[in-house]
């Protein structure tokens, strides 16, 4: 069993993103999953994810008891050891430094070796609530995923453009496919290629289409300084309602903001159907963002609804993100 530490307050949005590396994972309590498998060669891809752990149990009660318990587990070794404690969300009410100590004496009386500044080991102590007593989450630490996200942030990019998306979020948005390295994924809204940059990052062969020219050519410029400057990304001017490839593992699409889209006389929402029904003839999966629910639009093309999330982006927008599934699938 894998203990995992979400980032953010969408637990959610975590639970669904990690299962791109996950097989049964779900949320045990607030900021915590837990997961039956993790393919831990491709989990630092993970963006809703901190660190994946080697769960040890799950201890109701006093510190007290957490200490006993961890004395049960007779973790004898030889090796150098840092013990790491949490009160995940403020919730488990709890003091850290002295569960540190404590968990850090007994790790000592079986052989261990503390060790803060770099410790072979890491042991995570992860304090929550269940009925108004505390309640600890345990484990050795396996993975701690990036966040290199800040130094790629769209102002820092060579082609800049208002309200461009976060590159987290974008990271979020290929994991939600279901893509892995060497899958082909489709943006035929690519805009300055945040999505596409995020994909190549993880092994994906991204594909970008957008309808104004310098769009696509601030993507290319952007994905080449960032990603990899020896490889043209493959990106081309286009219309997402007349999609020119016919086969990828997945498309992603930001559908623009209020009435109006890139396209004269025609409104986002016909741009969104339009790109539904292209969508569905290339790839049976698919990610859409977009300012309302497309609930039954999507329906109506073909697509089965997997999950909706909701991203508040301030008081007055509110973005929609649609997990599809083709209907045939």
């Amino acid at each position: 069993m894998y203990l995992l530490e979400f980032a953010g307050e969408d637990d959610h949005l975590a639970v669904a993103e990690a299962k791109v590396v996950t097989d049964g994972c779900h949320s045990v309590a607030p900021g915590i999953g837990l997961a039956d498998k993790v393919a831990l060669e491709e989990a630092d891809r993970l963006a809703l994810t901190r660190r994946i752990n080697r769960s040890l149990g799950v201890v109701e009660g006093t510190l007290d008891d957490l200490v006993s318990y961890v004395e049960s587990l007779a973790p004898d070794a030889e090796s150098t050891v840092a013990v790491r404690a949490r009160d995940v969300r403020g919730l488990g009410d709890v003091d850290t430094q002295t569960t540190e100590r404590r968990i850090g004496d007994v790790l000592v009386r079986h052989g261990h070796t503390i060790d803060l500044e770099s410790p072979d080991r890491e042991f995570r102590v992860l304090a929550t609530a269940s009925q108004d007593r505390p309640r600890w989450f345990i484990g050795w630490l396996l993975l701690e995923t990036p966040r290199e996200y800040t130094h790629r942030a769209p102002p820092l990019r060579p082609f800049r453009q208002p309200g461009t998306m976060d590159p987290l979020l974008a990271r979020v948005l290929v994991n939600l496919t279901g893509v892995h390295p060497g899958d082909r994924l489709l943006d035929p809204m690519c805009g300055p290629g945040g999505v596409l940059i995020e994909a190549a990052l993880v092994g994906v062969e991204p594909i970008g289409i957008d309808v104004q020219r310098k769009m696509v050519r601030g993507a290319r410029q952007n994905i080449e300084a960032i990603v990899d400057p020896t490889h043209p990304a493959d990106i081309v001017q286009g219309t997402a309602a007349q999609l020119p490839i016919r086969a990828v593992d997945a498309i992603v699409f930001d559908a623009p903001y209020g009435r109006q889209s890139p396209i004269e006389h025609t409104s986002a929402n016909e741009l969104v159907e339009a790109t539904l029904n292209e969508a569905i003839e290339v790839t049976d999966r698919c990610v859409a963002v977009f300012d309302a629910p497309i609930d039954a639009l999507a329906t109506a093309c073909g697509w089965s609804v997997i999950d909706t999330f909701e991203r508040r982006v301030h008081r007055s927008l509110t973005r929609y993100i649609s997990c599809l599934q083709s209907q045939d699938r």
